[in-house]
């Protein structure tokens, strides 16, 4: 349903909130597929999965940076790294 966040056609979410909601949604799809048999849909949904996290955390890093929160960049940076 275009316009519903995490759908195709729905704007992303803002920077610095929503990103974990749309993490989670897809985690719920991945579960679903997984328990469904539908394998082909769990890679496509592993990678758009590790994209919402990458986004989600910079996102966070933006924000981290613009606060002045440095020591939470460095944290935020580990985390980006370790999905890479």
């Amino acid at each position: 349903m275009p316009g519903m966040p995490g759908m195709p056609g729905a704007p992303p979410p803002p920077p610095g909130g929503g990103g974990g909601g749309r993490v989670a949604m897809l985690e719920a799809q991945m579960a679903q597929a997984t328990a469904s048999g539908n394998f082909e849909m769990c890679i496509s949904l592993r990678e758009q999965i590790k994209q919402a996290k990458r986004q989600d955390l910079e996102a966070q890093m933006a924000q981290a940076t613009a606060s002045g929160n440095f020591e939470r960049c460095i944290q935020l940076r580990a985390e980006l790294s370790r999905l890479v």
